[in-house]
């Protein structure tokens, strides 16, 4: 009985091609890696150009308008953002006057961050822009492709 080389056990399966044989253009999680990085792209474009924010002052935005009084500790283990990213991402909303720091009123030690009126106005406008820059992304894709496509991020996402 013949034994399988390495090469045999780590064959690539392509969704593209009959060839089973590894091809970079056809690797999948480099594909993926590609297209995550051409939206960040698009998305940091169209925040910047419209809003004159960037992703991670978005995400802090978007967060503190949904939940109000979250620490900067908090936020990193939601948003999976280390600390420093969080920490400037506040300090530009603080300077820009979209949200500001307050005491945590059951430990007054603690500093949360809360959103201002300028704050949630824009994360309003925010969420608007971003519907179409979403209809841009998703053009030539089936409404179904779509949707099966976030559903296939978030079982990957599950995964153990």
């Amino acid at each position: 009985m013949a034994q399988n080389t390495m090469a045999d056990q780590f064959e690539q399966i392509s969704l593209f091609e009959e060839d089973p044989s590894f091809e970079l253009e056809n690797f999948l999680p480099l594909k993926i890696a590609r297209i995550g990085k051409l939206v960040e792209q698009q998305l940091s474009e169209h925040l910047m150009s419209r809003h004159y924010i960037g992703i991670p002052e978005w995400l802090v935005l978007n967060t503190l308008t949904r939940s109000e009084g979250v620490s900067v500790k908090d936020l990193c283990s939601q948003l999976d953002l280390d600390t420093v990213a969080v920490s400037r991402a506040a300090t530009k909303l603080t300077d820009y006057g979209y949200i500001e720091k307050a005491t945590n009123q059951d430990d007054r030690r603690l500093i949360v961050l809360v959103t201002t009126a300028e704050g949630r106005t824009l994360s309003r406008q925010i969420e608007c822009s971003l519907a179409n820059l979403e209809k841009r992304l998703s053009r030539g894709i089936s409404r179904h492709d779509w949707i099966r496509m976030g559903q296939l991020i978030a079982a990957f996402k599950q995964r153990p």
